[in-house]
């Protein structure tokens, strides 16, 4: 007779990671119990339960295994979700004597729990609304270029500048200057330049703009410099959950009441958080000049933000629009480190070439391809409307869309009357937009 034992069978739920627990169905519920809080991490969020993935990720001790009819949709926060399980195999049996055999294999006890309701929240989310309810009444809603429709660069227009940006908003080491400031007249295309590197960099994954506020009289509360940090605060809060916590704890204490404290604990607190995790953290401000008692409101800020002997973290960037008169008051100043400040004038003069070749691009293209249009629109006129702008991509842009509108609206009949209407027309909308109206 063996003196063979067998083993004992293994209890699956000492083990949970060999258990099988497969996801049955889940439905929605309108009444909540359990709140399951899943880590601030992708991985952790609930997946799909077809193609075999796991329903449930980091941060769980049950993994869901194959699943069979299991289907899952989002139905919002709640769910009722009915779970079957069965114990895992036992191990083998122990070898006998001459004579023993094997073993048998175990089977742990199955088990189901049903109707289990499980609110899934989300911390992100959840200080995200909050932050926005508390920030009510001071924010900017049509604070982005889009909100604007703003113009883009014409292509083979801007290209050196564009690219000297791109080169700052590489971090280095030697590179001390977080603070890139475009200068220009009015029509120059400081906001078309600002419009077109904000779309160039969100197609960039490592290095898109974090915020932007673009400034436009035409748009009066954007020009309210009491919501030019709040707005910004709540796009942090919107690019990274470690911003929304920062930015959320500090409305929790209440608003901010002053300016520099605004600046302080909305903006630099969470971009020094951001600066840890992020290859850059890039703000752009668009037509900072434009801004109610500008100079008084945009020294207060910038005073906040870099004080003499300030020291920002090295992968920051702010890139600033204004006319030059506002920068020559900036330049002057005994409280601000201009060391960390790079000033870039627009020169109409380097860009006369470029804006009369998008002038004669874009009228061929708003030329009706149609008899009676050849030869249009005579050369004389062409050297006249390039002689007009002088450089000034605004002003040329004004035209082509009037210019196109008539076409439009009144066919072969425009053909003469758009250049002698066209200087009045112009000088209207010109002024306005200067401000000189």
């Amino acid at each position: 007779m063996s003196d063979h034992r067998k083993q004992p069978k293994p209890n699956p739920l000492e083990n949970p990671s060999r258990s099988a627990i497969r996801a049955l169905s889940i439905r929605e519920e309108s009444s909540p119990s359990a709140t399951a809080v899943f880590p601030r991490n992708s991985k952790s969020a609930p997946r799909r339960a077809d193609n075999g993935e796991d329903l449930l990720k980091a941060g769980d001790t049950a993994r869901a295994g194959t699943p069979h009819t299991a289907r899952s949709r989002t139905v919002g926060p709640t769910y009722n979700i009915n779970l079957a399980g069965s114990g895992g195999v036992g191990g083998s049996g122990g070898w006998g004597g001459d004579r023993g055999g094997h073993g048998g294999t175990g089977e742990g006890p199955s088990f189901t729990i049903r109707n289990s309701n499980v609110n899934l929240t989300n911390p992100h989310a959840t200080q995200l609304q909050a932050i926005k309810e508390k920030l009510t009444g001071h924010v900017a809603a049509q604070h982005k270029f889009t909100d604007q429709s703003k113009s883009l660069c014409a292509d083979g227009t801007r290209v050196k500048i564009q690219a000297d940006i791109m080169r700052w908003l590489s971090p280095e080491a030697s590179n001390r200057e977080h603070i890139f400031w475009v200068t220009g007249i009015a029509g120059s295309g400081k906001s078309t330049l600002s419009s077109t590197l904000v779309d160039n960099l969100r197609q960039k994954p490592h290095t898109p703009v974090t915020a932007q506020f673009f400034i436009s009289r035409n748009i009066p509360e954007t020009i309210d410099p009491g919501k030019i940090i709040p707005t910004i605060a709540l796009q942090l809060a919107e690019f990274s959950p470690a911003a929304a916590g920062i930015i959320h704890d500090v409305l929790e204490r209440g608003f901010p009441p002053s300016r520099k404290k605004q600046v302080e604990e909305l903006l630099l607190a969470p971009i020094q958080e951001l600066s840890k995790s992020r290859n850059a953290v890039i703000i752009l401000i668009d037509a900072l000049d434009e801004l109610e008692n500008a100079s008084k409101s945009v020294l207060e800020i910038l005073e906040s933000i870099a004080p003499k002997n300030c020291d920002l973290p090295q992968n920051v960037r702010f890139l600033v629009t204004s006319r030059p008169e506002h920068w020559a008051d900036i330049s002057r100043s005994k409280t601000l480190e201009l060391r960390v400040f790079k000033q870039h004038p627009l020169k109409t003069e380097s860009s006369w070439e470029e804006v009369n070749n998008f002038i004669t691009t874009r009228m061929k293209e708003i030329t009706p391809k149609q008899v009676g249009w050849e030869n249009w629109p005579p050369l004389e006129e062409l050297q006249n409307l390039c002689n007009k702008a002088d450089g000034l991509f605004h002003y040329a842009a004004t035209a082509l869309q009037w210019i196109e509108g008539e076409i439009s609206q009144y066919g072969t009949a425009s053909r003469q009357q758009v250049f002698e209407n066209l200087p009045k027309w112009v000088l209207v909308s010109w002024k306005i937009y200067t401000g000189s109206f």
